[in-house]
């Protein structure tokens, strides 16, 4: 049975109020490939990433960090899904 762990934390960034960032995005150079796209948003390991540097039709605008978060979280549960057939086989 899966464990459900509660939460002990949980931080909320305002990057609006924050000087050194007043919100962001990123600013990729002219040229970058399809295969960079694919790179910046492979996760590492358990780490993934998401946002909209890594959408490579929407990038630089909200709507592309949304698609990227949900497109990531698609692959996560689907490697989660994996992860507990694995388990269940052994």
């Amino acid at each position: 049975m899966a464990r459900i762990y509660q939460i002990l934390l949980r931080i909320y960034p305002r990057w609006q109020h924050d000087p050194l960032f007043y919100g962001c995005y990123s600013n990729n150079p002219i040229g970058i490939s399809h295969d960079d796209y694919i790179a910046l948003a492979s996760n590492v390991s358990r780490m993934y990433f998401a946002g909209e540097a890594t959408n490579e039709l929407y990038n630089g605008f909200v709507h592309g960090a949304y698609f990227s978060g949900l497109n990531r979280a698609k692959k996560m549960l689907q490697d989660i899904k994996k992860m507990m057939i694995i388990k269940q086989e052994l």
